[in-house]
């Protein structure tokens, strides 16, 4: 088996592991049975500290935080696996391979439990998930507004779904004013400003799409019209290797016109080749 059907055959694993563990851990929740929960801790409880440590790491926060630890483990062991296996010593040897990629996750996990770091370790992940989930509804509502709506005669059907979008932000923002745990009320008036900016950057946002769909216009356009060239170069080169001596100039400002043979078709391999340098 090569090492690239192992490591998706690994992350296929990976992704139904997370994927069982999170319907187990809503069946636990769901219980709400305190006699299973200790039952399922005192089956798991000793593997994770003798994997990690769990019981001897520092604080009462480190110990509580078996699962997560388990998930941690499970990341650097995707992220070690993904780099050894384009090491050419390690990718033929898929022990090694496993066998590095386990250590170092055990043991990155255990010290970083050991040292306190692992609460540390997850402000990252707790930032990109707040960060997600504020900004894909932003992003899906942007796309509706900005995309499928894209056009000088949608340009008053825009402004009038940010006008929307904004209001329901306010009425949102007084109706939870307060109720926000923490200080996380910042987003409603942000969310809301965001939105204004929205309907007047309007037509500033139409002209950038605009822009990047001539772009890519262009870039299909000098694509095309750099293999019409090297399909060209390769034709006359084979025309000039059947006949080479009675070769004749097939281009206006090339070798047409010009002696045959050699001279016409260095004129003409001349000629496509600057107009392919224009085409770039």
């Amino acid at each position: 088996m090569s090492v690239k059907k192992e490591y998706k055959k690994f992350f296929v694993l990976s992704i139904l592991s997370i994927f069982m563990i999170s319907i187990f851990a809503g069946f636990v929740s769901a219980a709400d049975s305190s006699g299973f929960i200790e039952g399922i801790k005192g089956v798991f409880g000793p593997i994770s500290n003798a994997l990690f440590g769990t019981d001897g790491a520092t604080g009462s926060a480190g110990r509580g935080m078996v699962f997560e630890a388990f998930l941690f483990a499970l990341m650097i062991v995707a992220v070690v696996y993904a780099a050894l296996s384009r090491v050419p010593l390690m990718q033929d040897n898929s022990f090694a391979l496993w066998t590095v990629s386990i250590a170092c996750s055990v043991l990155g996990t255990r010290f970083m439990l050991q040292n306190n770091w692992l609460a540390v370790v997850m402000i990252p992940q707790g930032v990109l998930a707040i960060s997600l989930t504020v900004l894909i509804p932003f992003l899906v509502y942007f796309w509706f507004v900005e995309l499928s709506l894209k056009g000088e005669r949608y340009k008053t059907v825009r402004r009038i779904c940010w006008a929307v979008y904004a209001v329901v932000w306010t009425f949102v923002w007084f109706d939870q004013s307060g109720r926000i745990a923490g200080n996380l009320e910042w987003l409603y008036p942000t969310s809301v400003i965001v939105s204004i900016a929205m309907l007047f950057l309007d037509g500033t946002m139409q002209k950038l799409f605009n822009t990047m769909e001539a772009d890519r216009f262009e870039e299909g356009r000098k694509s095309k019209a750099l293999m019409a060239y090297k399909s060209e170069l390769a034709s006359i080169k084979e025309i000039y290797e059947d006949d080479p001596t009675n070769y004749t100039g097939m281009y206006v400002g090339g070798g047409k016109g010009k002696p045959h043979g050699i001279v016409a078709y260095s004129a003409d391999m001349m000629f496509l080749q600057k107009e392919m340098r224009k085409a770039m």
